[in-house]
């Protein structure tokens, strides 16, 4: 079959891998080095696929000095599990991918932690840290929950008073 880069759906890193059959449900996939196989379709999650060793063999071109313990901005827009967690948060580099420019980032959404796999030439989902975020580290959702959130607590309040 062919050869190419998916995203994982269970560790939502992206692992060479070879396009075993066509079906229905999209493309078969065979993980390389392993026994693991998915279902993927690239009409629905194109965002899964790249080209052969376009992200699994590429060294980063930015940030290249980071570290596990680093900072550093992160906008998980291309969450595997469909998580909602858009927009720049602070987050904390936990894992380095040794054969790539890949990185996992843990970051809080909420009172929630969460990882995230992406890479460092992203543009899109990785930033220098507190360029993007602010310096709170809440994204404009956070704050609107958290203002939704308190009204609904002042209303529960005022009810309360005229009991």
């Amino acid at each position: 079959g062919d050869k190419l880069d998916h995203k994982d759906s269970v560790s939502g890193k992206f692992k060479s891998a070879v396009v075993r059959e066509v079906g229905k449900l999209g493309f078969k996939i065979r993980y390389t080095g392993g026994f693991t196989t998915s279902w993927s379709n690239y009409n629905t999650e194109p965002q899964r696929f790249a080209d052969s060793g376009s992200i699994t063999t590429r060294p980063a071109h930015r940030f290249a000095e980071l570290k596990v313990g680093d900072e550093i901005d992160i906008n998980p827009i291309y969450s595997i599990s469909g998580r909602k967690h858009r927009g720049w948060k602070k987050g904390e580099i936990k894992e380095l991918d040794t054969k790539s420019g890949q990185v996992k980032v843990g970051y809080k959404y909420g009172a929630t932690k969460y990882t995230h796999w992406t890479h460092l030439d992203n543009k899109e989902e990785i930033a220098e840290f507190e360029s993007m975020s602010s310096k709170s580290g809440m994204t404009m959702c956070d704050l609107l929950q958290d203002d939704i959130k308190d009204k609904e607590d002042r209303r529960i309040d005022i009810g309360d008073q005229w009991e």
